[in-house]
């Protein structure tokens, strides 16, 4: 299984091009754990795009690992949860 590490590589990333299928599906488990995961971090995408200049400096990577230290085990749990189901 991948780590932390990698959202920062993801970070890095310029373009779509730049992105293959791996990327692409690893990038869209990091939106979803920071839009639903815990909830002392919901609050870091929102001010991360909000703030473009800072990006450099502060990168999403380092602020998950101030906030909850062990950032790889909390995505691990967090994609452990069962989803519901879709509703027709």
């Amino acid at each position: 299984m991948r780590t932390v590490r990698d959202l920062a590589r993801l970070e890095k990333l310029r373009a779509m091009p730049d992105m293959g299928p791996m990327e692409y599906a690893e990038a869209y488990s990091w939106i979803h754990f920071l839009r639903h995961g815990p909830t002392q971090i919901r609050d870091l995408l929102p001010a991360y795009l909000a703030q473009p200049h800072l990006r450099p400096q502060k990168n999403l990577a380092w602020q998950l690992a101030q906030r909850l230290g062990n950032v790889d085990e909390a995505w691990r749990r967090h994609m452990e949860f069962p989803l519901p189901m879709a509703r027709r």
